[in-house]
């Protein structure tokens, strides 16, 4: 009998992220974050990109004339983010490996942002709102921290306990999701098939990705907590989000001193 070979999340997934997409998405929540910063007459010249992942979003950053810093937990990402960053040599960007619920960096930047549901891998109130305080050490006066979660609604019905399937040709996956409502937590156990060499060999293997949901009265306490002020709630289309919107983005900010 086949055994599964198991990995924590973002371990083999590096190797396919950018092959199936995973990046347009951080990419489409920049191009929101900065029509957001333009509605609030914002022009970062410092970011730090919060689970850079693959590093698209912090190189797109850095092409624009913006100084960025990508910081993740997972050595793997990274070491796909500076491979592609040095396939740009002279762009402002650097990457480190760090824990977002505890990190110190010796900066200070007008932005921070953290795209793609990460920030709903923190599972206790005591780690988003410690990841909420690195987040203010971090900015400068007046600086904006934009990112996005998966709402309670979206675990619970999207994710809910759901399987979802997806054929790339040289990568297939499967998500089986079960949803934990005492908790709020979403168990995503992601089965890749991915083409291992030229005689279409294919190996298998499985991640398993655990996110909780926050409510955005929550949230928003931790920012202020924090010392933080909401500005404001949207959708991926920059309208108003409430409890029943599957993606909440949060804007941010930091008073100015």
């Amino acid at each position: 009998m086949q055994q599964d070979i198991s990995f924590p999340p973002y371990v083999r997934f590096a190797d396919i992220y950018d092959k199936i997409g995973s990046d347009d998405f951080s990419l489409r929540m920049l191009r929101l974050a900065q029509r957001l910063l333009w509605k609030y007459k914002a022009e970062p010249s410092g970011a730090l990109d919060l689970a850079c992942g693959t590093g698209s979003a912090a190189l797109a950053m850095a092409r624009r004339g913006i100084t960025c810093t990508g910081l993740d937990i997972s050595a793997e990402m990274l070491a796909k983010a500076r491979e592609k960053a040095a396939g740009e040599p002279g762009l402002p960007v650097n990457f480190v490996e760090g824990d977002m619920r505890r990190f110190s960096l010796p900066l200070r930047v007008d932005l921070i942002t953290c795209f793609f549901d990460a920030m709903n891998y923190i599972l206790r109130d005591e780690d988003l709102q410690a990841t909420f305080h690195c987040v203010n050490a971090h900015l400068a006066p007046g600086g904006f921290f934009i990112f996005d979660m998966n709402s309670v609604h979206a675990l619970e019905h999207i994710w809910g306990n759901n399987t979802y399937t997806e054929d790339f040709g040289d990568v297939t996956y499967i998500w089986q999701n079960e949803y934990e409502p005492i908790t709020r937590t979403g168990t995503l156990t992601a089965v890749f098939f991915a083409k291992a060499d030229e005689r279409n060999l294919y190996e298998k293997y499985v991640e398993v990705h655990i996110e909780r949901g926050y409510y955005i009265h929550e949230v928003k306490q931790y920012l202020k907590k924090a010392g933080l002020d909401l500005l404001e709630v949207v959708d991926p289309h920059g309208q108003p989000a409430d409890e029943s919107t599957n993606r909440q983005v949060y804007v941010a900010r930091k008073p100015q001193a």
